[in-house]
């Protein structure tokens, strides 16, 4: 059962293994050459590799390290930190200038490379597993959750059971997930709302901003549309400066059932 799950049992080992852009892989590598670790705060959405590189970085130096919930209180004294987060906007300041600060978030024009490389890897994952798989779907299915490499793995183990990928992967994504929203959304039913929103916390605000206009065609009255563009745009604006992403997401849903009729 240990290594059942395909992001661990095919996560990377070393810092050369892990797929990041350039610049942040010739930092961490550059850090094993000195054999000293500072304090370091790893900050990106999900699935990035911050955890990966962590303990790749531990790894490499022959250091033993322990994972701790934040949640939890420890007695830990007379060692190297490596916190990492979603959202750095939630860590508090002191922590801030105690450590050096890694962005995992990549640009665009990064993201073609990597995605490239991701592609491979996930082939040579795929073939040791014995699944199938059309290289154009493994593709589609890279272009629909990047930059979030663990959601694809994660998505490619749960749609090869029968040892072939097929287009139920796509196909049956997140359609549902969003249906729920919008119906709460027409109930206003804030409580739902809200619930849903916890739940999908992880999820990056802009892939939910985008998965409601996606769907507003069908979803909304005609004359709400312009509206309810309207106000998605406005909080996607507001999402890149927000201390609390998640009263960021159910402002904008309470904003959308007070002024957008759905069908």
């Amino acid at each position: 059962m240990k290594n059942f799950i395909w992001v661990e049992k095919y996560r990377p080992m070393t810092v050369s293994d892990t797929i990041l852009p350039a610049s942040l892989k010739t930092t961490f590598k550059n850090m094993l050459a000195t054999g000293e670790l500072q304090n370091m705060l790893f900050t990106g959405t999900a699935g990035l590799g911050k955890t990966t590189i962590a303990k790749a970085l531990c790894r490499e130096l022959g250091l033993d390290y322990i994972v701790i919930n934040g949640s939890e209180e420890g007695n830990i004294d007379n060692c190297r930190f490596i916190l990492t987060c979603n959202f750095k906007n939630r860590i508090i300041e002191p922590l801030h200038s105690r450590c050096g600060v890694y962005e995992f978030n990549t640009t665009k024009k990064q993201m073609a490379g990597l995605a490239g490389q991701f592609m491979t890897r996930l082939e040579q994952i795929l073939a040791a597993e014995q699944v199938t798989a059309d290289k154009a779907l493994l593709a589609e299915v890279i272009m629909k959750y990047l930059p979030d490499w663990r959601r694809v793995i994660n998505e490619c183990q749960r749609f090869s059971i029968n040892g072939k990928l097929d287009t139920s992967i796509i196909n049956t994504s997140d359609h549902n997930q969003y249906n729920d929203l919008l119906k709460h959304l027409k109930n206003k039913d804030f409580k739902k709302m809200r619930a849903w929103v916890v739940n999908n916390i992880d999820v990056d605000a802009s892939a939910i901003f985008r998965g409601i206009y996606d769907r507003m065609v069908d979803s909304v009255q005609p004359t709400s549309i312009p509206q309810l563009v309207l106000i998605l745009a406005d909080y996607q604006y507001k999402n890149a400066f927000v201390a609390d992403h998640e009263l960021n997401i159910v402002a904008c849903m309470t904003e959308v059932m007070s002024n957008v009729e759905f069908k």
